[in-house]
This record gives structure tokens, C-alpha cells and sequence, in this order.
């Protein structure tokens, strides 16, 4: 049992890791046009706030995920959520109103909340000296999740009932449920919040706990910095498919295969980031990155045309899945044994905290200043990442002055 468990538990994560960035972005590229044609909501301000309420949830909730994992196995609190999330997302299948859908919306992410486990569970599985393939592996899921669900969110204007198709993605979280439960199942573990760790790992990581203290210096620093480079990278997607209609005068569907040019490119990145994601490139990987992704925003803020419109979507898009996978990286090898979990969670607060500005930032720049103007301001908050990181981290070289925890794996 437990040789087949270990086989099945990455493959599982990886699963759990697609079907559920599957259901969560299904409209994240059409929430105006969602609200417009089911609700009947045609102001563009009102995607804004479901977001920013939806944002604010996960904020206000990823703590209390974080503090329940000290005391029980985060294996056992992944799949509470996931029996809430197939309710919750059952139940907006139902949803009558705007309101409802909302309220419905609020108790699904109070559940689906517990998801940010799976990615911590997926590198502790695969052991300290995989991390870059586990960080890749990852992406790769959540890319390939975001092209093929934007597609079915594309496909769902066409449905006489689009809010049927909850139902189907119900029907995956139950699936990730009884996954999950049957590899875990014949498990018993001694130590909450510590799994798929040794004794020795733990007794190890006692030993070398003399510059913690720094450490989560580090972290906090790490996480400041994913909440600015949330805060730049999802301040113009609710909006991205309404501003190349506009300026582009593109169909939806056009609208939305320029959306997902970056995630494509990600995903054919999956060996260059595993390639370029060692410990001691890191630095020069940002360094190249974050400006990379700069230089794409503001190509794509300028009125240059189809062809500059879709070169530099697979510019940000390249930028995009080398930054984000360095970043969680260094967050990751930055973690003492055992602390990992706890460590995400908290950089997932300021990660969401990250995506709850982004909308409101949008909402108060787009109507007075226009569309173009979101990937200008991205673009400058993208160099203000790079220079957190440099000064913070990078110049005084405390990155690679810490001890990294080892596996046994």
C-alpha cells in the first residue's frame, strides 16, 4: 500500500492541480460578458467588485487554513475542502440572481481556499532535490488548466443554460475527493502539519533552526513581493478580452485565443524553467525576467497592432512562467522542514492580497484613464518587484548564506 501510494500521490496532486485552476478561471476572461448575459449586469464596474469581494475571501480565509494545518494533516483538511467545494459549486449551478451567485460564490472559496496544500504536498512529495520539476510540473498543470478551461468558458455563450456547466465541474471536485481519499487512506500519521517528512527530516531541521529568525525575514520579504507581482499580472486579465475587442476590433474567440497565448508559452517553457530554476541562477533569472515581462506589458498597452498584440503576449507570457516559478522556488528552498505549509499559506495571504488590490486598482484607473493604461502601471510595478528583490535579497546575497533543508527522498 504504501509503495503504490507513493507512486500515485504526484500524479494525483498534479491532477487535483488542473481540475481545480480548471473551475476557478472558467470565466475569469468573461466575467463582464457572463454577468451581462446570464444576470442581465452590463456595468463593467461590477467585475470589479465580484472580484475584489472574492479576493477578500480567500485573504481573510488562507489564514485560518494555515493555522488548522498545525494541528491536523493537511492530507485530512484538503479533503474537507474538497467535499465543500463540490457542494458549493453544485449549489451556483441554482444560483437565481447576481446576488445569489455571489453570496453561493463567497462559501465556495471559504472551502476551495484549502487548495493552496496541494502545491506545498506536491514539492515535500517529490523531495528538496526536485523542486525545480515539481515548480514546473505545477505550472504546466495550472497553464494547460487555464487554456482549456478559458475554451469551455468560451464555449459556454453558446449553451441556452450556461450555469449547467457548474454541475460538470461539481463532478470534479468529487472526483478529486475520492482521488485523494484513496491514496491517503491507509495513512496514519503521527505528526500534523509535517507531512511526507521523516523523523530524521524534522530532528535534522531542529538542528539548523539558528538563523530562522532570518528566515522568515526572507519570507516576508518573498511574500511582499508576490503580492506586487499579482497585484501587475491580474489587474488586466478580467478586462484583456473587452479591450481587444475594442481596440482590435477582434471576435470573442480571437479575443480569447490572445488570451491565452501566454499560457501556451508556458507551457512549452515547462524545460526551460526546470533548466534555468537552479539555486545559484536564480538572481539572473529574475533579473532578466521581471524586465521581460515589463517591456511585454507596455508593448501590449500600445496601439501596435495584431502582429505587436500577439508577439508580445508570447513575450509576458515566457517572462511570466519563468518569474512566477523562480519566485515560489525561493519561497520554497527558503522554508525550514516542516514549515512549509505554513510558510505558503502565508505567502498565499499576501499572493491573494495581490489579487484583491489588482481588480479595485483596475476599476479606479479603466474608466478615466482607459484600458491601456492598466498594462503601463503593470509594467512599473513589475520593476518595482525587481528592485524589492535586488535590494532586499539579491545584494546581500542571504538567499544563498541559508541553510536548505535536505530529503531523504
Amino acid at each position: 500500500m504504501g509503495s503504490r501510494t507513493s507512486a500515485l500521490t504526484r500524479p494525483v496532486l498534479l491532477g487535483c492541480v488542473f481540475l481545480s485552476i480548471f473551475g476557478e478561471v472558467l470565466l475569469s476572461p468573461f466575467y463582464p460578458q457572463f454577468f451581462a448575459k446570464v444576470f442581465g449586469v452590463e456595468d463593467l464596474t461590477y467585475t470589479g467588485f465580484y472580484i475584489l469581494v472574492c479576493r477578500l475571501t480567500v485573504v481573510l480565509i488562507s489564514p485560518l487554513w494555515g493555522l488548522l494545518s498545525r494541528k491536523f494533516a493537511v492530507q485530512h483538511l484538503l479533503l474537507v475542502g474538497q467535499a465543500g467545494t463540490a457542494i458549493c459549486t453544485a449549489m451556483m449551478a441554482l444560483a437565481g440572481s447576481v446576488e445569489q451567485f455571489l453570496v453561493i460564490t463567497i462559501a465556495l472559496l471559504v472551502f476551495k481556499s484549502s487548495y493552496m496544500f496541494v502545491y506545498p504536498l506536491l514539492v515535500e512529495a517529490a523531495g528538496v532535490g526536485k523542486m525545480a520539476l515539481s515548480t514546473g510540473s505545477y505550472h504546466v498543470a495550472y497553464h494547460m488548466a487555464i487554456i482549456l478551461s478559458s475554451l469551455a468558458g468560451a464555449a459556454m455563450f453558446s449553451m441556452e443554460k450556461p450555469l449547467l456547466l457548474f454541475f460538470w465541474i461539481a463532478a470534479t471536485d468529487v472526483l478529486q475527493f475520492l482521488f485523494c481519499w484513496f491514496i491517503w487512506r491507509g495513512i496514519r500519521r503521527k505528526r500534523t502539519g509535517r507531512d511526507l517528512l521523516s523523523t530524521a527530516e524534522v530532528a535534522a531541521t531542529s538542528e539548523s533552526n539558528s538563523g530562522s529568525g532570518k528566515l522568515r525575514r526572507m519570507i516576508l520579504i518573498l511574500a511582499s513581493t508576490l503580492l506586487a507581482f499579482h497585484l501587475a499580472i491580474h489587474m488586466i486579465r478580467p478586462y484583456f478580452t473587452v479591450y481587444v475587442e475594442q481596440h482590435l476590433q477582434l471576435t470573442l474567440v480571437a479575443g480569447t485565443a490572445l488570451y491565452l497565448i501566454p499560457n501556451g508559452m508556458a507551457v512549452l517553457c515547462f524545460f526551460a524553467v526546470q533548466r534555468l530554476t537552479t539555486e545559484r541562477r536564480l538572481s539572473m533569472v529574475l533579473t532578466c525576467a521581471l524586465p521581460l515581462l515589463a517591456v511585454s506589458l507596455v508593448l501590449q498597452g500600445i496601439d501596435g497592432g495584431l502582429t505587436l498584440m500577439i508577439v508580445s503576449r508570447c513575450l509576458f507570457g515566457i517572462g511570466l512562467a519563468i518569474a512566477q516559478a523562480s519566485m515560489e522556488l525561493l519561497l520554497f528552498k527558503s522554508s525550514e522542514t516542516g514549515r512549509m505549509h505554513v510558510n505558503y499559506s502565508m505567502a498565499m495571504v499576501f499572493q491573494n492580497g495581490g489579487q484583491l488590490l489588482a481588480p479595485l486598482t483596475a476599476s479606479l484607473l479603466l474608466v478615466p484613464f482607459g484600458g491601456e493604461t492598466l498594462f503601463f502601471v503593470s509594467a512599473s510595478i513589475c520593476l518595482l518587484c525587481l528592485l524589492l528583490l535586488w535590494f532586499a535579497l539579491f545584494r546581500r546575497k542571504m538567499i544563498w548564506r541559508q541553510p536548505v533543508a535536505t530529503s531523504s527522498k
